[in-house]
């Protein structure tokens, strides 16, 4: 029981910083964007 709420702990963790990159990238390549038009 408690290995499992671990590993749930460890994959929310994981997404939550898959997620993060994710939105860096969104947001610098939005700016990008932003100034060449």
């Amino acid at each position: 029981m408690e290995v499992k709420v671990k590993v749930k702990h460890a994959m929310l963790k994981r997404d939550s910083i898959i997620i993060k990159k994710y939105l860096k990238t969104k947001i610098k390549t939005l700016l990008r964007d932003q100034k060449l038009s």
